[in-house]
């Protein structure tokens, strides 16, 4: 193994489709690992670091609502790619998970996975928590011009917020928990949205914590029962 090699895992139940996708990232210069279920994607990621995810589409729509949950709480911490693909024609097409937009696996790799530092997963766990947030698009913050939201999960590495706003995947903003007692703005990345929409799906923001003081780490913690390890 390279160590400099980019690795992404591909989750991929049907062999035909397997092999179509692991030829689309033979000549991208990375390394690919597969697990056949999203049962076992936990596994994968715990032991071997990783750049990116590709997950075949029918493996996502056949997996349990748990499975759903843990695949949308790994969108705070990885880059994503959902897939499908023609075993007759040998066509794939392939969008951003979280947000829709359409991008190549090449694409995929070269704005996403080559930038994104590559990383296991830790086991912190994720607890159904309403606490008070914050939310603004940028500093200095304006807690009077901040939107005033409520959590509806939180974990070590980041939070589900409540919001029917505007908000991109990818972009940057600013959250301040006004009943901690480290109220300095925590910068985010918005890794997935949950429009408001059919389905009854609470709308919100998934966010992965880019920058935590020792205090809020603490605080954070105390709330999941989970303290935070360095990466």
């Amino acid at each position: 193994m390279v160590e400099d090699l980019l690795r992404l895992v591909l989750v991929a139940r049907d062999a035909k489709h397997q092999e179509l996708y692991l030829e689309a990232v033979r000549d991208l210069g990375v390394a690919c690992d597969l697990v056949d279920d999203v049962s076992k994607l936990a596994d994968a990621l715990v032991h071997t670091p990783c750049n990116g995810l590709l997950l075949d589409v029918l493996c996502t729509v056949r997996c349990s609502e748990s499975e759903k949950a843990f695949v949308h709480d790994l969108l705070e911490i990885y880059p994503m790619l959902r897939m499908r693909c023609n075993p007759g024609t040998g066509d794939i097409s392939s969008l951003m998970y979280g947000s829709g937009e359409r991008t190549s696996i090449s694409e995929f790799v070269d704005k996403h996975c080559r930038t994104f530092r590559p990383r296991r997963l830790r086991t912190s766990p994720r607890v159904y928590s309403h606490s008070r947030i914050l939310v603004a698009p940028e500093i200095p913050f304006d807690q009077e011009q901040a939107q005033k939201s409520v959590t509806i999960n939180l974990s070590a590495e980041g939070c589900f917020i409540y919001t029917i706003g505007p908000g991109q995947q990818g972009e940057r903003c600013w959250v301040v928990f006004p009943d901690f007692k480290d109220k300095t703005p925590i910068p985010v990345e918005i890794r997935w949205i949950q429009p408001w929409g059919p389905g009854g799906a609470m709308p919100g923001i998934g966010v992965r914590f880019l920058q935590l003081s020792s205090d809020q780490q603490q605080e954070i913690g105390e709330l999941t029962g989970h303290r935070l390890s360095p990466s």
